[in-house]
């Protein structure tokens, strides 16, 4: 039934006549545990226009966390962003080349078999059109399906909204929603396909509205009974 409920979606997330053009993010993220209490991540990501076709934008970025428990971490981490033009494959010239500092409050809530993340983040963004502030909130919902708790073998559907502000007006810049279902295949691997819509307010560094999404997330040395809610770092 999950599978069969996994394919249905993945047929109506990719087929363009159900939403108009779909873009598509591939995203990649690593965590590795340091101790009981510290963590360092990685994230790379590839976006394009159309599906699998046009791509104009990458970014990577890395940090560490500080898990104060398993409600409750802060983390600090940094990268680059860069955009293309749009009509080819990284089509020279660059849109937008862009180095961010950020910083972010993760609390976590567990609820039955509910799991509920509320990220606050604060960006500092060097980009080609000089320094800006922006400020973000994320909530994000996962719900395991056929087991009560997320460990090896256990599929989940997640959805997440995001408002971004920034420090200049007209302060609102962007609303992204997110739908995906996956799986954490093993302990330290999951995989989850999902769809994005994204509203700007005046798109100056991205492009596109929708955009089919597929990644994986690997997690090395977890601490031992420590809960990982599926979640990616942009």
């Amino acid at each position: 039934m999950i599978s069969r409920g996994f394919f249905l979606m993945w047929c109506l997330l990719v087929n363009p006549f159900a939403f108009g053009q779909v873009g598509s993010w591939t995203v990649l993220s690593a965590k590795v545990g340091l101790s009981p209490r510290w963590s360092v991540f990685g994230e790379a990501q590839l976006r394009s226009t159309s599906f699998f076709q046009n791509f104009h934008y990458y970014e990577y970025k890395g940090g560490g966390t500080f898990h104060v428990d398993k409600n409750f971490s802060v983390a600090l981490a940094a990268g680059r962003y860069t955009t293309f033009q749009q009509g080819g494959n990284f089509l020279e010239p660059e849109v937008n080349d862009e180095f961010r500092l950020w910083q972010q409050l993760v609390v976590s809530e567990y609820l039955e078999r509910i799991r509920i993340e509320h990220r606050y983040r604060l960006e500092q963004r060097w980009t080609s059109t000089g320094f800006r502030t922006r400020y973000r909130f994320r909530v994000n919902v996962t719900v395991p399906l056929n087991q009560r708790k997320l460990e090896p073998g256990v599929w989940y559907v997640s959805a997440g909204n995001e408002v971004f502000l920034t420090d200049r007006p007209t302060y609102f810049e962007r609303n992204r929603f997110t739908l995906a279902i996956g799986q954490q295949v093993t302990h330290q691997l999951t995989c989850y396909a999902g769809y994005v819509y994204q509203f700007d307010y005046r798109t100056d560094n991205e492009t596109g509205i929708r955009f089919f999404q597929v990644g994986c997330q690997f997690d090395f040395k977890r601490p031992s009974g420590r809960e990982q809610i599926p979640s990616q770092q942009d």
